[in-house]
């Protein structure tokens, strides 16, 4: 039963308790991926508007406030709760530019593919995640390449950035 195929366990609009009324849950169960690490690994993604807590064999997601982040996590595992070999995960490490900025940017460029694809910024290492065929790693790659040495550019001559 995998996430792909909407085995969600259960998805509860619910608040958790009086204390938490504000605060949403979905509860999954994972066919490919390990519980313990898709669940740090989400937690880091959506620092601060995602926690995740492991019940058995299924991880039970929940948000802030709002539903944006549990949808987007929901969507995310669906896309990658696959056998391995079928994933088309890219990191892209950045060294001059702002990753959330540069992810902002490359989500507009890419906004009109035909190709599902999920761009997450990480700022904390400055890194970009993307899943998507190679076709758009390659857009990604090129881009961000672009980006990298402009950044570079400007870094190592400010004074001709400035004219």
């Amino acid at each position: 039963m995998g996430v792909s195929k909407l085995a969600l366990i259960l998805f509860l609009f619910l608040p958790l308790s009086a204390a938490e009324q504000r605060k949403h849950q979905a509860s999954i169960s994972l066919t490919y991926l390990n519980s313990e690490q898709a669940g740090r690994a989400l937690e880091q993604l959506f620092e601060g508007d995602l926690r995740v807590k492991k019940s058995g064999d299924a991880i039970i997601l929940v948000s802030s406030d709002e539903l944006t982040a549990l949808t987007k996590a929901l969507s995310l595992i669906s896309r990658i709760d696959l056998p391995h070999i079928s994933v088309p995960t890219h990191f892209f490490q950045l060294g001059f530019t702002d990753c959330e900025r540069i992810a902002a940017q490359l989500e507009k460029l890419l906004s009109n593919e035909t190709a599902e694809f999920t761009l997450t910024p990480d700022p904390r290492t400055n890194r970009i995640f993307l899943i998507g065929d190679d076709n758009l790693k390659l857009k990604v790659e090129k881009f961000i390449a672009e980006a990298e040495a402009e950044a570079e550019a400007a870094n190592a001559n400010p004074d001709e950035v400035a004219s």
